[in-house]
């Protein structure tokens, strides 16, 4: 992940910090103790839905509390993904 920013950064990428926080919270803080050649199937599988349902993060000022949205996975509403509806030509 540092040498993919680090390239970034290099090629003149202006987003790096906030993709270093997302890449952070998202990848490195569940996933980062475990060489690549030991994460398992399920253990993958558990981080990628745990990230599909935790509540939406929303923006907040820096030292305040998360904004989090609520998600119930029981509602097809919510947001939470799935297949989207075909796109009428």
């Amino acid at each position: 992940m540092a040498d993919y920013l680090e390239d970034y950064r290099r090629r003149g990428g202006k987003a790096a910090d906030s993709i270093e926080s997302v890449a952070w919270q998202n990848i490195l803080g569940p996933l980062g103790e475990f060489e690549v050649g030991k994460l398992t199937t399920k253990r993958l599988a558990d981080w990628h839905r745990a990230i599909a349902e935790r509540p939406r993060r929303w923006r907040a000022r820096a030292g305040a509390k998360p904004n989090l949205a609520a998600f119930d996975r029981k509602d097809p509403d919510a947001g939470g993904g799935g297949a989207r509806p075909p796109i009428a030509c």
